[in-house]
């Protein structure tokens, strides 16, 4: 099951969240060696999507002597070498020049399979705030980044992770769903930009994103179930690139269920006004 794990740290939080963000990232891949080095060596090679997410760090109660980071894990086989791993490793880390202890972890939120697909009404629109700069990676020669939110990125991005780490797999045609009943219904925010090495900046949206469901009535009790459980599980497995480095961080704030929207009825998209 999809679960968020807290680490809490003493340490001094750095003025730039996204400061450590490879290193924590180093962090997760050294507790997976501790376990398995071959688990450890599978995921790092893989060419495709990582199996978890990982916060920047963030401070803890406002204090300026302990931070926290969340390491979300998506596939079952993956929870167990990620926690052996952490306990059985020293408490005191390092990340760049600043030595920091881990004063302890838990759970803060879990969900299994089925309870995401658990279906209730059919929903008229799913709300979202971004916390960390988003962005996708367009297909090419000269890799190019989409900022602006999109249904078909935005939910094509959670398909993707959830088919790579959930056994019971959804249809590719979920995407034409998306493609043909969601739209862009409104968004506020700005984009972002993040150091993330020396010779590296991460330029990404940042704000709330709502999408409508057009026709609604017109769409089967399966493809509502899968809609809604992408919806739910993006507070795990982020948006976009870059999610094992702290971007794309992202929560469901609101899904909201009514009566069909008539045929008729059409949304375009609205950004906020300043």
């Amino acid at each position: 099951m999809p679960q968020k794990i807290r680490i809490n740290l003493s340490g001094t939080p750095p003025n730039n969240p996204f400061q450590h963000a490879s290193g924590l990232r180093a962090l997760l891949y050294g507790w997976l060696q501790q376990s398995s080095r071959n688990v450890a060596q599978t995921v790092h090679d893989a060419n495709q999507a990582k199996p978890f997410t990982i916060s920047p760090l963030g401070r803890e109660d406002n204090r300026d002597s302990g931070c926290f980071f969340d390491v979300s894990l998506l596939a079952d086989w993956l929870s167990s070498p990620v926690l052996d791993g952490l306990s059985d490793s020293s408490q005191m880390i390092r990340l760049g020049r600043e030595g920091y202890v881990i004063t302890g972890w838990n759970v803060v939120r879990q969900a299994n399979w089925e309870s995401l697909l658990d279906c209730g009404n059919r929903p008229r629109d799913f709300a979202f705030r971004i916390l960390t700069p988003t962005a996708h990676h367009t297909p090419g020669i000269v890799r190019k980044s989409i900022v602006a939110p999109s249904p078909e990125l935005y939910f094509g991005s959670w398909l993707n992770r959830w088919n790579l780490c959930c056994v019971q797999a959804m249809p590719d045609e979920i995407a034409d769903v998306v493609a043909g009943h969601l739209a862009l219904s409104s968004f506020c925010g700005k984009t972002e930009a993040v150091r993330l090495e020396k010779d590296r900046t991460f330029i990404g949206f940042v704000g709330s994103v709502r999408f409508s469901v057009l026709a609604a009535q017109t769409l089967s009790a399966d493809a509502i179930r899968y809609l809604q459980a992408l919806a739910r599980f993006a507070d795990f497995c982020g948006t976009g690139v870059d999610t094992s480095r702290g971007m794309g961080q992202t929560v469901l704030s609101e899904l909201v269920s009514s009566v069909p929207d008539p045929p008729s009825e059409s949304r375009s998209a609205a950004p906020c006004s300043s």
